[in-house]
C-alpha cells in the first residue's frame, strides 16, 4: 500500500511539471557507472554530547555502503532498487546512503520511506530547480541527513510557488516533516522566493557545511529546534532568520548555537523561540530592522542565555529580549538597538562576558538586574538600567510615568561585581524598587538635563561596598540612603564639561579615585570602600576644589546636598530619607533650579535647613 501511495504521489508530481509546460517521459531506474566519491572513507565518530549525537557530528559518509543517482532532466539514472524515477520527480523509498550529483530543471527528490528509516543523502555538486514545489521534500523518514560532500558546490530553488500534492502544505525550497540534520564539508545555497528556505516540521540540526538562504519569509524554521555547530549560515529572510516554535502549543521551540559563523539579515526577528535561546558559542552577527514592527536581535518565550561566543546585533527594537528571563555568563556582546538592548519581562542576569550597547533607547531593562560580573558598557537615550514591572516598559511617556514615587514589589538592582560604564540621557540607575550595589565598579556620566538623575530608586538605595562613581544634573540627584554602610557624598562641582577630571584624594594626597565623565555635568556622587567616617577628603573637578569630612557615612543628601567650600547639610540636619526624591505636588513654579550663593545646588522644594516647604 505504501508503495502504491509514494506512485501516486510521484505521478501527482509529474502531472505538475507537465500542467507547468514541461513535458517529461517518465524513466525507469536504470544503472549508472562506477562514481568516485568526493568524500574520504567513513572515519571515526566524533564524541556524541548533550545536543548532537556521533552520527549527527560525522561529515563524512560510508562509501561502501553508497548508492548512486545522476540527475538529468528525463533521464535520471540510479544503481538502487529503492529509487523510483516518474519524469524529473526522484522518490527514495528505504533507508541507506545515496550519493547525488547532476541537475534538475524543474523537479525535486522526494524521501519517502518507513517510519523509523534513517537516511542519508549525499549532496555531490548539485542544482536541483523546483518551479512550483520543494527542491528537496522529506515526506516520511525517522530521520533524514543531507550531507555536503567535501568541495562540492549544490544549489537547491524554488521557482516563486508551491502547488501542493498532499496534505503537508509545503511551503519550503527544503523541506522535511521529520528530523532533518544537515552536515558536511561542501556549500548549499538555498532560494525561496515566496516561502522559507528550510523546513524541519521536527528537529533540525546543522553541524557543518556552508549554507548561503535567500527566502522570503523564514530562513530557516522547525517547529521543536534548531541546533547548530561548526557550520557557515548566511541568511536573508523576510521574515525570522531562525525561528523554532510550534504555534499550536506553548513553550515549546529551542535554538542551541554551540559554534559556527551566523550572519543574518532579516526582516523581521533574527533569531526566535517559543521556549529557548542558548548560544554558547559561535560568531553571530544579526541585521533586522523594520520599523512598521517590533522586531528583535535575538528572542525567547521563556528564556534566553548567552555563555560564550560572539554576538553583533543592529536592529530597530529589542536587541536581546526574553519574554521569561535572560542570562550573559560569558562571551562577547554588541548591540546597537532602537529600543531596549537587552530585556527581560523576567530577570536579567549578567555573571561574566563582556556587553557593549552602542546605542538604544534603553541599555537593560528588567524587573530585576543583578550584575555579579563581566564588563558592560551603556549608551542609553532614556535609562540606562530600568527595573521594572510589567512587560516591556520602556517607551512610557515622562521620567515619572512609572508608578512615580511608589516602590514595586520583586523589583530592583542588584550589583556586587564587574564594571558598569554608563553614558546616558535618562536615569543612570533606574529601579522602581530597591538599588543595592555590594561590590564591583560603576561609573555613570549623565543625565545632562534636569528631569532625570545618575540615581533614581524608589525603596530602598543602599550601597555597603565597591567603588560608585556618578557625574550628572543635581536637579534631581540622590544619595544613597542612611542604611548604607559604605560612606557615600553627593556634592555640587558647579557646571563641568564633558571630559573634566573628578579626582579624589586623602588627607595625604593619595589619589583615590581619577575619572573623566563623557558628558557635562554640575554634581558627583562618589562612594569608594577607602572612605571613613571622621575622615577629610578633597574632590576636585576642573579648577574648583572642596574638603568633605564624614560625619556619617553619607554626606549631602537629595534635600539640599554639600557643595564646593564643603558646606554639609547647609547649617542644619538632614531629614532620615536623604534618597526620595521631592514631591512634584509641592514644588512652587521656578524650583528645581540653581540656587545662587548657597554653595551648592538644590533641588526646588526644599528650605535652606533641608527641610521641605
Amino acid at each position: 500500500m505504501k508503495h502504491i501511495i509514494t506512485m501516486a504521489i510521484a505521478l501527482i508530481l509529474v502531472s505538475m511539471l507537465l500542467l507547468g509546460g514541461y513535458a517529461q517521459a517518465a524513466s525507469a531506474a536504470g544503472s549508472v557507472p562506477a562514481v568516485e566519491p568526493t568524500a574520504e572513507p567513513v572515519a571515526e565518530p566524533a564524541a556524541e554530547t548533550e545536543h548532537f549525537t556521533d552520527r549527527e557530528l560525522q561529515q563524512s559518509y560510508d562509501t561502501a555502503a553508497a548508492a548512486h543517482i545522476t540527475l538529468k532532466d528525463n533521464a535520471t539514472v540510479s544503481d538502487s532498487k529503492a529509487v523510483s524515477v516518474q519524469g524529473n520527480a526522484v522518490t527514495i523509498q528505504d533507508e541507506g546512503v545515496f550519493v547525488i550529483s547532476g541537475t534538475l530543471s524543474d523537479g525535486c527528490v522526494i524521501v519517502d520511506a518507513e517510519k523509523t528509516d534513517k537516511v542519508e543523502l549525499v549532496l555531490d555538486n548539485v542544482n536541483i530547480a523546483s518551479k512550483s514545489f520543494a527542491a528537496l521534500y522529506v515526506r516520511q523518514a525517522d530521520k533524514v541527513f543531507v550531507t555536503l560532500a567535501e568541495g562540492s558546490s549544490n544549489t537547491v530553488t524554488n521557482g516563486g510557488g508551491f502547488t501542493q500534492i498532499d496534505d503537508n502544505n509545503v511551503d519550503g525550497t527544503v523541506f522535511a516533516k521529520d528530523d532533518l540534520a544537515l552536515k558536511g564539508a561542501g556549500s548549499l545555497t538555498v532560494t525561496s522566493p515566496a516561502g522559507h528556505g528550510i523546513v524541519a516540521k521536527d528537529e533540525l540540526v546543522v553541524t557543518g557545511g556552508s549554507y548561503t538562504i535567500s527566502a522570503a519569509k523564514h530562513g530557516i524554521q522547525s517547529k521543536e529546534s534548531v541546533s547548530i555547530c561548526d557550520a557557515a549560515l548566511n541568511i536573508t529572510a523576510g521574515k525570522d532568520g531562525i525561528k523554532a516554535e510550534d504555534s499550536d502549543a506553548e513553550n515549546v521551540g529551542d535554538v542551541y548555537v554551540e559554534s559556527g559563523e551566523l550572519v543574518i539579515t532579516a526582516g523581521s526577528d533574527g533569531i526566535s523561540a517559543g521556549n529557548s535561546v542558548t548560544v554558547s558559542g559561535g560568531n553571530i552577527r544579526i541585521a533586522a530592522d523594520d520599523s512598521a514592527q517590533e522586531v528583535k536581535g535575538v528572542k525567547a518565550d521563556t528564556c534566553l542565555t548567552i555563555e560564550g561566543g560572539t554576538l553583533e546585533i543592529s536592529v530597530s527594537d529589542d536587541g536581546l529580549h526574553s519574554n521569561g528571563d535572560l542570562t550573559v555568563s560569558g562571551g562577547s556582546i554588541r548591540i546597537s538597538s532602537g529600543d531596549d538592548a537587552l530585556h527581560a519581562d523576567g530577570a536579567v542576569a549578567i555573571s561574566d562576558g563582556s556587553v557593549t550597547i552602542e546605542k538604544s533607547h534603553e541599555g537593560i531593562e528588567g524587573m530585576t538586574i543583578v550584575i555579579s560580573g563581566g564588563d558592560v558598557a551603556i549608551t542609553a537615550d532614556d535609562d540606562a538600567l530600568n527595573a521594572a514591572g510589567g512587560n516591556d516598559a520602556s517607551g512610557s511617556a515622562g521620567p515619572w510615568s512609572r508608578n512615580d514615587f511608589t516602590a514595586q514589589e520583586n523589583v530592583g538592582i542588584v550589583i556586587s561585581g564587574g564594571k558598569l560604564t554608563v553614558s546616558t540621557k535618562g536615569d543612570g540607575l533606574d529601579s522602581n524598587g530597591s538599588l543595592q550595589i555590594t561590590g564591583g565598579e560603576i561609573y555613570v556620566s549623565g543625565p545632562v538635563n534636569g528631569g532625570n538623575g545618575s540615581m533614581d530608586y524608589n525603596g530602598s538605595g543602599t550601597i555597603t561596598g565597591g567603588i560608585f562613581a556618578a557625574a550628572g544634573n543635581g536637579q534631581m540627584a540622590m544619595n544613597f540612603d542612611r542604611s548604607s554602610t559604605q560612606c557615600s557624598m553627593l556634592l555640587s562641582v558647579g557646571s563641568q564639561k564633558a571630559g573634566t577630571e573628578v579626582k579624589v584624594t586623602d588627607a595625604k594626597g593619595a589619589v583615590l579615585l581619577s575619572w573623566k565623565p563623557e558628558t557635562d555635568f554640575q554634581c558627583v556622587v562618589i562612594s569608594l570602600p577607602a572612605f571613613q567616617v571622621g575622615e577629610t577628603y578633597t574632590v576636585t573637578a576642573g579648577s574648583s576644589s572642596s574638603a568633605v569630612t564624614f560625619d556619617s557615612t553619607l554626606y549631602g543628601e537629595s534635600s539640599g546636598f554639600g557643595g564646593m567650600g564643603g558646606m554639609h547639610g547647609m547649617g542644619g540636619d538632614f531629614p532620615s530619607d536623604g534618597g526620595m526624591r521631592p514631591d512634584m505636588s509641592e514644588m512652587q513654579p521656578g524650583d528645581g533650579e540653581m540656587q545662587p550663593g548657597n554653595g551648592g545646588m538644590r533641588p526646588g522644594g526644599f528650605g535652606g535647613k533641608g527641610g521641605r516647604r
